[in-house]
Parts: C-alpha cells; structure tokens; sequence
C-alpha cells in the first residue's frame, strides 16, 4: 500500500515507518553498480541505495564516508561518496538535506550557515538524547584518512569533537578545516537548501568577494579587502588635507591683512623702547652728578679734620685737666648707683618674706573653718540616722500580709475556653475572606477577559489597517510600496493590487490553518498587475531605480495576462463539486478565499488555490486511497493524479506518481501548523463567537457578585459573635490582671522595705571618726601658726638692714654732687678755650654731616638707577652699558625723552594684541602646513600601496572573471540562451573606478531573443531562470574552485523540464571533469533519460514507513539494473 511520509524539512519530527522503496533513475552504464546499505533490526532509518563509476581519486579534504547516529531522520547509515559528481535522489522528506546538514555540523560549523534550526540540540533524532556524524576526509599525499566525529547532546545543547579517535577541540577541529580550504561559510560552495533564496539576494559587491574565496588564489581576497581598507583611509586623509588646505589658504589671507598693523605696531614699539632706554639713563646721570658733589664734600672734610687737630694739639693741658675732672665725677656717680641696687635687693627680700606672712595668715583661716564644717557633718550624719530608723518603722507598719493566690491561676482554663471559642471564629472569618478573594480575583479575571474580548470585539473592522502596521515591521520594502502605490495608482493603466496579504481574506476561519499551510511569504507579499506593460513599469520605478522610492526596492510581483488562464473565469478546478463533496471534500480553497478576482487568480496560479481541496474533518486511510485513485490517463497514456494536493484535519497531503514502472503512487505527509498571517481574520462567525463569549463572561460575573453578598452577610454575623465572646474574655482578663498587680505592688514594697533595712545597716556600721578629725586639723593649725612667727622674726632683721643701706646710699649721693659741681667749674674756668674748641668740633661735624647726606644721596641715585636697570630687557641692558662711557647731561637726556614722546603721538596706536595674534597664527600657520605636508606624504604613500597592489590585484581578478564569463557564456550558449559575468561598481556615474568597495560581480543574462542582456537580480528573473543562472555560475566556478568539495542542494526547482535537462548535462561535463573538486547535488526530482558519466555516483535515498527489513524486501536492484540495461541494449 502507499506510504505517508513526514516532511523532516518542517519539524525534525521522526520518519514514521515505510513501504517498500521505489528505486528511480535510468542507469545506461554497465560499470554502475547498486549497493543497498545494510539496516538494523527493528530501527526506522533511511537506506541509501548507491550508483558509483569506478574509483577515482580523492582530493585531499575530500569527504570518503559519512555515518550518522540518531541524527534528525536517521536512527543509523553510511555512505561513501564519490570522489566526483555525487547526486543525491529522493522523495521529498525522506533526509536528503539531512546529509547537507550532517556534512556541515560534522566539520564543526554552526547550525546558521545552514538556515534552519539555531540550536544543535534540534538535530537529534526525536526521542534520543544525543546524536553522532562522523566524517572521514582523504588526507594529503602520502598521509593517512583523517576521522572527525560529533557529538550532539540534546540536553545542554553542547557538543563534543574526536578527531582520529582522540577527544579534541572546536577550535582544533576548525584549524584542521581550514587547511584543506574547506567553505562552508561560502554560498559558492556550500549552498543548503535554506540558503538558496539567500544566494539569489546576495548583493553583487559581496557575490565578488565570496566569487574570490571560492576560486581566486588565497591572496586576492586578502588584497581586495586590503584594498577597501587602504580606499577608505585614502578618501579620509584626503578628506582631511582638502580641509587644512582650505584652512592654510583662510589663514594666509587673514595673516596678510595684519602685516601692516603689526608694522606700525613695530615702529611705534621702538619708540617706546628708546624712550624706555634714554628713562633709564636719567638716573645714572643723576648718579653722576650727585657723586662729583659728593667728591667735593670729601675734600672740605678732609680740611675741616686737619684745622681741629691743630686747634686740640695747642690747647692739650687745660683739656688734661677738663678730662680728668669728668673721670672723678663718673667714679662718684657709678658708687651711688652701686648702693641704690644693694638698697633694692633688700627691699625685695622685705616684699617677699611679707608675701609669706600674707599666706601662714589665710591657712589659720581655712584651719578655723574646717573645724565648722566638720563640726556640721557630724551633726547631719545623726539627724540622716534617726531618720532612716524612722522610715523604716513606718513601711514594715503599711506593707501589710501578702496577698493570696496572686498568679490567678483559676482564672486560666476560663481564659482559654473563650480563646478556643474566639480562634473558632477566627478561622470561619478567614475561610469566608479567602472565599471572597477567590471570587474578588475570579471577577477580576472574568473582568479581564471581558475586556479583551471587547476589544478584539472593537478590531473586527481595522484588519486590513492592522495588516498594514504588521506589514511595516515584517517586511518594509513592501510596506513602503504600498505607501507609494497609494499615491501613484494614476500612472497605471490598470489596477495594480496591493499585496495578496492586505487583499485577500478568509470566509471561513476554521479554514484559516489549512489556507495558509499551502502559502509561502513570497505568495502574501506579491503585488498583483494586469498587464504586462504595468509590471514592467511597476518593477522599473520600484525595483529596478531609486528615483521612485528614493533607493531599490525588494518586492514580489505577479502578471499572468498571457497565460492560459489570465482571469479567474478562465481557472478551471480538476473535479466537480459533486465529486468532491462525494470525496469527503468540504470544498476548494479558493472558496473560502474572499478578494479582488485577479488577486485570486494571481493566487489559483501562485498556490494551485483552484486545484488544493479542503476537509475540516480529519481522513481515514479509506478516504486517502479513494483520493489516491481519483485520475484520468493522457495522451501520452501518462497516468494524470487529479488532486495532488489536499489538507484533511491537521494534515497536508500531497501525492506523486512515478513516472516509471507500475507509476505507483506516494504520498507525502506534513503537520498543518497554526495560522500567523491569516490568523488575524475575523468573519461574522467569529464576532457571533465573541458575543457569546462576552455574554457568558457577564453571567459569570453576575455570580461572582451574588456569591461576594452571601459572604459579606455571613462575615457581619461572624464577627459579631465574635465581639461578644471577646467582650467575656476581656472581662476575666482584666481581674487577672487586677491580681497580679496588686501582688506586684506588695512585692515592690517588700523589696523597698528591705532596701532601706540595709541602708540603715550600712549607715550603723560606719565608725565615727569626729573626734580624731577635730585632733588633726588643729595639729595643722599649731604648725602654721610657729611659721608665722618665725617669718615675723626674719622681717624684723630685713627692715635693720634696710635702714643702714639708706644711710650709705646718701652718702655717696652727695659725694656724686659735689664732684659734678667741681667738673663745672673746670669747665667755667676754661670757657674761651672751650668755646674755640667747640666751634671747630662743631665745623668737623657738620662738614662730615655733609659729606654723609652726599654720599648717601649718590648712593640712592646708584641703587635707584642699577634697580630701573634690572627692569627691562637684557638688550636694552647691553645698549645702556655700551652708551654709559659717553653719558649725556639729564637736561639733555630730558629734551630727547620729550622730542621721542611727540614722534610717538604722530602714529597710530595699533591693538596691543595684534602681534600676539600674528604670532599665534603665524605659528597655526606653520604647524598646519607640517600636517598638509604630512598628511599628503601619507596619502602618497597609500596612493603607492593602492597602485602596488591594485597592479597586482586587478588583472588577476580580471582573468578570474573573465575565465568564469567564458565557462559562463559557454553553458548559456549550450541551452540556447545568452550569459555573461563581467567586474562593475554600483551606480558608476556616482562611484570612482577607485572604490573597491563598490566593485562587484554583475551577472547578465538573457533567455529570449527578444531581450537584451539583464542583470541578474530576485525581481527581474522568475524563480526559474534564477535557478538556471544560479546553477550556471556556480559551474563556472568548478574548474577554478580551490575548496576540496561543494555542496548545492534543490537547485533545481523551479526549473522548466528542458531547462533542467541541459543545465543536468552541463552539470555532469563539468564535475566530472579530471582533477575537479568533490560535488554533491540534491534534488527530490530528476528528468528520465538524463545524461550519465563513469565518474558520477548516485545515492538514491529510499526511506517511509513500514520500511521492511533486508531480508524482507522484494526489491532486488541487481535484476532492476539488468531490465534497464536490456530495455537500453547494453546487456
């Protein structure tokens, strides 16, 4: 019977069990051979059947084995590939993409270059923890195989890596890859299934750069990447020099305009400093005069000294005499002065032996007193003592007998009774609050969900605007050509319809899951036009230029007005509706679809939406063979399956017929996932819905309400039973309470009565010392009392003393006056001779007073003049010095100060400033144009580096390009179509030829003869021809390829069968080519009676459920492969 299969492309999920395999694909070589791979018992896996030449040589880093462990479809397989062109063949979902992925994670890549889950954890096999690939690549000459095992674990997400055997590490592992020049981070090289759309969006300039990985030599990348780096320091140090140049030639200009300001301030400066200097040679004028003055006063002094020392040498005698009556006065004077100070120093010793008097005086004093005071304490120490002994009398007569049962013991058992009672209560309130919690946050959940629904109720008629802002964060290109389309609809000649994802709408939501499985993004972002002169208009303004959208625009656009069915009228559905309700169908796709009919027919053509049937009710096995067998035979006698694809519950079915053989059926199974996009509909039928669910939300919250009354009346009632009870406890508490304090207060007062028996106690004890104090104090008294009297005694002595020093003291006070009273008349006697001596003394003095005041005046004018010297500069120092031998008078100095002065006021006074901005700038100016000059020797330098390498570079890159547009050109001649890959820049008008940035690949192509050679991008192409070109290109990189292996996988779809055919053959002249790298293609669909070759290998995977075990199968390939040669006349 036919077989369901899953598809492990959507969900991983494991292959359920399978049919007999169907082994499909014509064999025209005898040296082919088949080889089944050997399976385990019990175990659902994939089996590879082989078809391999003979053996040819590995590449180093050539993949010979790969096993697989639990890992995604497979429980367990090896197979060996070949060393050339290796096509792996299957239905879809049975793991061919599998193989992709075990290559990819088991040369330790992560799971983003394949395009699919994130986490390796992903790749285990449904129901196991962990999963192996172990991949064994050809080593270099000479050397042996190298084994490279991965271990997945599920658990953590982690991995573990052996190589030949012995645990090691990723970064091991990637540094071992790398060796061989393995690119699987290169879609020219390794192109998974995920990534093919990706390809075909690689920009142009980054298609150049993975172009040179994948076929240049291993410095062209490097130097193209270098030559970017050194561009864009190039445009930034000549950004840099154009703005010091601009500001060199800003600052030149203004330093001209300052010249003639800073010359006048120069001159005017000169000035100054020639007044400054001839200042400053005033007061060494100054100078000069006063020390000839001073010179002049030596002289008379000299003069005046020789007249008195003749007048003292005549006069000598009388002078003797005149001396020595002043010595005898002085001998007298200094006698007197000698007693005074004897006299004093007994006065003193009087003052102080007083003081000591003064001091014994106030001890007796303070002895007197001390003798009261300790008298007092006495007496209040009695007094305190009758009265403690009378307190304490008086509290043993009032403390009283202790009272009885003081703890209240009795009282307990009643205390607790009401506490149990009141704890009762308790609880019944806190069981009643909790119910009413429950219904408070019941309501408020009901309250919510109410509110949701009101306002999903509130959307019903905003979809299509909702639809729009999703649209703007999902993919904003279409977004911003709706934007624009809005506004533009007049330059159409028909109407262009936006969007399938804004137009179209589901009549019925319970469909919504099932529509939407059998929808790709590209379907729901497709722009719908009517004619062909509107697509192309369309995709020029949008896509194809920047001026309409202000850049270049990714959309989807769909145009079928010269196809066989241009409207929805024309669209034909394979079964009737009889026949489909008879079936167990509910209906088409298409109705349930609601939307503008072109829309729909762009639809009927994108996603068969007239030809896919739909059951809400799940089918049974009987209902999908009744499906099964529902067809019609061709002219061809081909076996035509009428309903290939349907959806039944949660499941989307979809059945292929073998072209070959019995062209038996399968059938291919997928889960049908929830609705995203369609999701958001909403139709009468789900408004109805949401009422219903609002008006049972509101009796549910009616209820809430009512049960919230009930617990509010029993709470009042509980509580105040509660109160009532509490009111007796409180009662019997308080005369507890009232015991227990009286007996505290008796305890307070035992223990204060027996404080104070012991204060009493202490106070008895102490001994009196009275008696022995008042001793003490008066033995103190006695001894200061004998010192007074001795200090009386030693004053007595002082005073006698005194009084006989007083009387030498007068004595030779009145010697001292007779002898001054002699001197005078010495002096009286000699009064002419005197007065002559005196007169010439008094000339010396004041001629050498003179001579003084002279000296120190030329002294000042000296410090005066050195100290305006050290003020200015040390030039004006040096010109100072240089003029001094010659030194003009200070009136004339003066007269050339004021004549300089006047010149100074005939220029104009200029900014003090101006010369410190000049300066300043003029040293701006020298250190920017050091860094022009710098800066243009660094960008010489770079310009040297760029023509260095770009001489280099360039024609390497040239040929390399030009070899892939030959091979290019070559296989596009060969299917009849017109193909070319040339080195461009973007937008070259704009960009300089020195941007490597902007240099890429530009990939031309033409399929009609009709057309011009095109560039090559995701809107102008179909889905097709992009695969052709695709395909093409990376053929074109064989022969140049510098990675051992190269991986694409279901390149192929969407190709036209002739297409296909040619692009089949192309691709087996070039892999299997000699000493071309390993290739591996993947393709769920092949062509019969395509082109073979003694180096391909095909692995043909056979995989489903109720997969029978070896022993058990009916098929035996070895008798296959010899019909198929006798059907070809090879046998």
């Amino acid at each position: 019977m036919p077989r369901r299969l899953r598809d492990d492309e959507d969900d991983g999920s494991e292959v359920e069990d399978s049919v007999t395999p169907e082994f499909s694909g014509d064999v025209p070589d005898d040296t082919a051979s088949t080889t089944p791979l050997p399976v385990r018992k019990r175990q659902r896996m994939s089996n590879v059947a082989e078809c391999n030449s003979q053996d040819d040589k590995y590449l180093p880093g050539s993949i010979v084995r790969v096993t697989l462990d639990h890992f995604l479809t497979y429980d367990q397989t090896e197979f060996r590939p070949g060393p050339n062109l290796n096509m792996i063949i299957g239905p879809n979902g049975t793991g061919k993409s599998t193989i992709v992925c075990a290559i990819c994670l088991g040369l330790g890549y992560a799971p983003s270059y394949l395009g699919r889950a994130k986490d390796v954890s992903e790749f285990v096999k449904h129901g196991y923890s962990e999963a192996e690939i172990e991949i064994e690549l050809q080593g270099q000459e000479g050397q042996q195989n190298t084994i490279i095992k991965r271990r997945l674990h599920k658990d953590n997400n982690s991995s573990q890596y052996w190589m030949n055997g012995v645990s090691t590490s990723f970064k091991l592992i990637q540094d071992y890859v790398r060796k061989f020049n393995v690119q699987i981070d290169n879609l020219c090289q390794f192109l998974p299934q995920d990534k093919v759309v990706e390809f075909a969006q690689l920009t142009p300039e980054k298609l150049l750069q993975e172009t040179q990985r994948a076929a240049g030599d291993e410095n062209m990348l490097k130097q193209h990447q270098e030559l970017i780096s050194l561009r864009n320091e190039q445009k930034g140090l000549s950004s840099g020099k154009e703005k010091d140049d601009a500001a060199l030639a800003n600052l030149k200009t203004r330093q001209a305009v300052l010249e003639r300001d800073v010359q006048r301030f120069r001159d005017r400066e000169a000035i100054k400093k020639r007044i400054e200097l001839l200042e400053i040679k005033v007061p060494f004028a100054e100078y000069n005069d006063a020390k000839r003055a001073f010179e002049e006063a030596r002289a008379d002094n000299r003069e005046q000294a020789a007249e008195l020392q003749r007048i003292k040498t005549r006069f000598e005698p009388m002078v003797q005499a005149r001396e020595e009556a002043k010595e005898h006065s002085q001998r007298m004077e200094e006698e007197r002065t000698k007693r005074k100070q004897r006299y004093d120093t007994v006065q003193q010793a009087m003052v102080r032996v007083s003081q000591d008097l003064d001091r014994t005086s106030s001890a007796m004093e303070d002895h007197r007193r001390d003798i009261v005071t300790r008298r007092k304490q006495e007496q209040t120490r009695k007094e305190k003592l009758r009265e403690v002994r009378s307190d304490v009398a008086k509290w043993q007569r009032n403390l009283g007998p202790e009272p009885e049962n003081p703890d209240a013991s009795d009282l307990n058992g009643q205390i607790r009774e009401k506490s149990d009672a009141l704890r009762v209560l308790n609880h019944q309130v806190k069981e009643v609050q909790d119910k009413q919690q429950a219904l408070t946050d019941r309501g408020r959940e009901e309250g919510t969900r109410l509110r949701r629904l009101q306002e999903e109720h509130g959307r019903l008629n905003s979809v299509r605007e909702q639809r729009l802002e999703l649209l703007k964060g999902w993919h904003r290109d279409t977004y911003e050509a709706v934007q624009w389309l809005r506004q533009n609809k007049d330059k159409f000649e028909h109407e262009v319809y936006e969007p399938v994802y804004l137009e179209v709408s589901v009549s019925n939501m319970r469909y919504a899951n099932q529509i939407e499985m059998g929808f790709r993004d590209s379907n729901f972002l497709s722009f719908t036009c009517m004619s062909r002169q509107d697509y192309r208009k369309f995709t020029e303004l949008l896509v194809d230029n920047n001026q309409a959208a202000g850049r270049r625009l990714s959309l989807f656009v769909a145009e079928y007005s010269g196809t066989n069915a241009p409207t929805l009228e024309s669209q034909r559905s394979p079964v009737p509706q009889e026949e489909l309700k008879r079936l167990g169908f509910d209906g088409w796709m298409l109705d349930y679809l609601e939307g503008p009919k072109p829309v729909l027919n762009a639809l009927c053509h994108m996603v068969n939406a007239n030809s896919t049937a739909l059951s809400f009710q799940p089918f049974s096995s009987e209902d999908n063979k009744k499906v099964e067998a529902l067809t019609r035979q061709n002219e061809q006698g081909d076996i035509i399956q009428l309903i290939q694809n349907y959806m039944a519950g949660r499941v989307h079915y979809t059945i292929n017929r073998s072209r070959y053989g019995r062209k038996e059926a399968s059938t291919r199974t997928r889960n049908v996932r929830n609705a995203k996009r369609f999701g958001e509909a909403v139709n009468m039928e789900k408004k109805s819905q949401l009422e219903r669910n609002m008006n049972e939300i509101k009796s549910n919250i009616d209820e809430v309400q009512s049960g919230l009354d009930q617990c509010k009346k029993k709470e009042i009632k509980i509580r105040a039973d509660y109160e009532v009870l509490k009111a007796e406890r409180d009662a019997i508490e308080k005369e507890k309470n009232e015991r227990i304090k009286a007996n505290r207060e008796w305890q307070k007062r035992q223990v204060r009565l027996n404080s104070m028996k012991e204060d009493l106690e202490r106070r008895e004890a102490v001994p009196v010392t009275y008696e022995e104090d008042i001793a003490q104090i008066k033995a103190r008294m006695a001894r200061s009392a004998e010192e007074r009297g001795q200090l009386a005694v030693q004053y007595k002595d002082l005073v006698v003393q005194a009084m006989q020093l007083m009387t030498r003291y007068q004595v030779a006070y009145l010697n001292a006056l007779q002898a001054v009273s002699d001197n005078k008349g010495v002096i009286a006697r000699f009064g002419e001779i005197s007065q002559q001596l005196q007169e010439a003394e008094n000339a010396s003095t004041a001629v050498k007073a003179l001579m003084a005041d002279k000296k120190r005046l030329a002294q000042q004018k000296y410090q005066t003049a050195t100290a305006k010297s050290q003020q200015v500069s040390e030039e004006t120092r040096e010109q100072l010095q240089a003029s001094l031998e010659d030194l003009e008078t200070v009136e004339e100095l003066r007269d050339i100060i004021m004549q300089e002065k006047n010149n100074l006021e005939l220029i104009f006074n200029t900014n003090s400033n101006v010369i410190e901005q000049y300066e300043k700038r003029q040293r701006d100016i020298a250190e920017l144009q050091e860094k022009v000059e710098t800066r243009q020797a660094a960008l010489d330098e770079v310009d040297t580096k760029i023509e260095q390498i770009r001489g280099d570079w360039e024609p390497r890159l040239r040929a390399l390009v030009e070899r892939i547009s030959r091979s290019f050109s070559d296989a596009f001649n060969y299917i009849g179509c017109a193909g070319e890959v040339q080195v461009g820049r973007k937008d070259p008008e704009r960009t300089p030829e020195d941007d490597f940035a902007q240099w890429r690949i530009e990939i031309l192509v033409k399929f009609r003869d009709t057309e011009k050679l095109q560039l090559l991008d995701a809107q102008r192409q179909s889905g097709g021809e992009r695969s052709v070109s695709t395909i093409m290109y990376l053929m074109a990189l064989q022969d140049m390829a510098t990675a051992p292996f190269r991986v694409v996988d279901e390149i192929n779809q969407g190709m036209d069968p002739r297409n296909e055919r040619l692009v089949h053959a192309r691709l087996v002249d070039v892999a299997c080519r000699g000493n071309t790298s390993q290739y591996f293609l993947i393709t769920p669909k092949l062509l019969p009676d395509l082109m073979y070759h003694s180096k391909m290998k095909v692995l043909t995977i056979y995989n489903g459920e109720w997969l029978p075990e070896p022993e058990e199968s009916k098929m035996d390939f070895k008798k296959y492969l010899a019909i198929k040669k006798a059907q070809k006349g090879l046998a």
